[in-house]
């Protein structure tokens, strides 16, 4: 779980201390570790760059497999010959 400090309400803040995360049943948060601002934005550009690179391949794989259906005669026309 990543989460922005300037994304944590001060609001209400006082003693209580601040829910991140709900968690369910016995699951538990096992370590917290601070990520400098330049290793995160890094780390956030390079996961948009590959997020892109997987949507093109996957839209090329996309538009190989119409050409592939356009170029073969239908059930139909095959029926007819």
């Amino acid at each position: 779980v990543r989460t922005k400090v300037a994304d944590i309400s001060v609001i209400g803040r006082a003693t209580q201390g601040v829910r991140v995360i709900a968690l369910e049943g016995k699951d538990k948060v096992v370590a917290v570790a601070r990520i400098p601002k330049e290793l995160a934005d890094a780390a956030d550009e390079e996961a948009e760059r590959d997020a892109e690179e997987r949507k093109a391949a996957a839209d090329a794989a996309k538009s190989d497999g119409e050409a592939e259906t356009a170029s073969e005669p239908a059930d139909n026309e095959r029926d007819a010959k």
